[in-house]
């Protein structure tokens, strides 16, 4: 199940992982997401995609 494909909320966990929750199934799912604090998240309305920045110095997207 991609993260896109979720209706979701969102949370930074202190492990630099991203912990997502697809409310319509009551499942979470935890997301190696960065090898620094995550520093800002965001959601595309349009795409559904997830930004995710860190101190890492990355950018990443998820689907």
């Amino acid at each position: 199940m991609s993260v896109a494909e979720m209706r979701m909320l969102r949370r930074i966990i202190r492990d630099m992982s991203l912990e997502v929750w697809n409310m319509a199934e009551n499942k979470t799912m935890t997301l190696p997401a960065h090898d620094g604090l995550i520093a800002g998240l965001a959601v595309s309305p349009v795409t559904g995609l997830v930004a995710s920045a860190s101190h890492d110095k990355f950018v990443k997207l998820w689907k």
